[in-house]
């Protein structure tokens, strides 16, 4: 689980003249066939704390111990897509970037967070 400092860092970065509006904890699960193989798919769970302002969305990847360890920022015309698809545990949000790259988070509602107001806000936003 990420910390507070984390989110506290990542508000205090954001670039002037950008409001930091959402964030949000999700995780990005494993192909089931490499968890089988190698190894539980506990350890193999990348974590994200995700950001939003009104002009970005910010990925943090977190560590273990829920330290950031990288960090990707999209301008919104450069998500080509977003998709949200509700389950019973879990909103699964599929992103889609101008560059060819995918993302796929699971995002639990087990915790109170606004991750469905910032993810209408980016779906509303996207170009």
């Amino acid at each position: 689980m990420y910390n507070k400092k984390t989110i506290e860092l990542m508000k205090e970065s954001c670039p002037k003249g950008e409001k930091f509006l959402y964030d949000f904890y999700a995780m990005n699960p494993p192909n089931i066939w490499i968890a089988i193989l190698i190894a539980g798919p506990f350890l193999l769970n990348k974590q994200y704390l995700v950001g939003v302002t009104d002009k970005s969305a910010y990925f943090v990847r977190l560590n273990l111990m829920g330290k950031a360890s990288q960090t990707d920022a999209f301008s919104f015309n450069e998500i080509k897509s977003i998709t949200v698809k509700n389950s019973l545990l879990a909103n699964v949000a599929k992103f889609e970037f101008t560059n060819g790259r995918r993302l796929t988070l699971n995002i639990s509602k087990m915790w109170k967070d606004d991750s469905v107001e910032a993810l209408a806000y980016l779906q509303k936003n996207i170009l």
